[in-house]
């Protein structure tokens, strides 16, 4: 296995890193009896290329055929064990989590091809730097991968500003297990239900929320919304209600959901 990593190999190494990915396939995933346990196909579409960035990059860097199996056994291995852990033992609930054993997987590689490279003989050309690029951007993916052990503060202007007429008597943030916003608002005249149907027509047409009104209810159904990028589970939602609150006055609580672990 001495000479040069021709095409092939290259292509062979990559492959089986694509293989190794197989547990977390939505068609071989461990069937748990909680659904939401298991990863999504759009996400599985989104974190297995992340997961191949340092495959990828090592089959461009890579010169000798020896030394470009040797790393590309290496990423392989590497790969399988973050599927395999994944599909039967990460979960959302409690750290290690599952982006913890995805930011684990992404440094391990990332230092396993910045060794590889710096022992395997190379020339500076097209090939090579394509694989230095591939390896920036599996290290800037990395920093991308959320930290799911407790959601930041809700922004205030995922409702504010208000409309003319309304003002917060009350902005207040609170964590515990998690953090959550809530906001007490008030207009003058305006009896409480008819300002929590105001409030939810402020969020869906100048605040960009989904909100259906119910007619039986004051209480307008806001839908949570994708927080970041499409592999971050946490959902940004928001409630708004009339309820326990002196009249004319109304609610708007703010907090994120995992909607890997709804119960949390």
């Amino acid at each position: 296995m001495t000479g040069n990593w021709g095409v092939r190999g290259r292509l062979s190494a990559v492959g089986f890193a694509v293989l190794a990915t197989a547990p977390v396939w939505p068609v071989l995933q461990p069937r748990e009896p909680i659904a939401d346990e298991l990863l999504a196909p759009a996400e599985v579409a989104v974190i297995v290329p992340v997961v191949l960035a340092f495959p990828v990059a090592w089959a461009l860097l890579a010169r000798t055929r020896q030394r470009g199996w040797l790393v590309g056994w290496v990423l392989v291995a590497l790969v399988l064990t973050w599927s395999s852990w994944t599909a039967h033992f990460g979960d959302y609930a409690s750290p290690p989590d599952v982006d913890d054993g995805l930011r684990w997987y992404l440094l391990t590689a990332a230092t396993a091809v910045v060794a590889g490279a710096a022992i395997d003989a190379h020339r500076l050309d097209l090939t090579w730097a394509l694989g230095a690029a591939c390896w920036v951007a599996g290290l800037v993916l990395t920093t991308m991968v959320p930290v799911l052990d407790g959601a930041p503060m809700p922004p205030e202007d995922a409702v504010l500003p208000l409309p003319p007429g309304m003002t917060v008597v009350a902005n207040q943030g609170t964590c515990e297990d998690s953090c959550q916003r809530t906001l007490l608002v008030t207009a003058t005249g305006v009896r409480a239900d008819d300002l929590a149907t105001r409030l939810g027509e402020h969020l869906r047409q100048a605040k960009g929320w989904q909100v259906e009104f119910i007619g039986f209810t004051a209480r307008p159904q806001v839908e949570c919304r994708p927080n970041g990028w499409l592999a971050d589970p946490y959902e940004l939602c928001a409630g708004i209600t009339v309820d326990n609150q002196p009249e004319g006055v109304a609610e708007i609580r703010l907090g994120y959901a995992n909607r890997h672990n709804p119960i949390y």
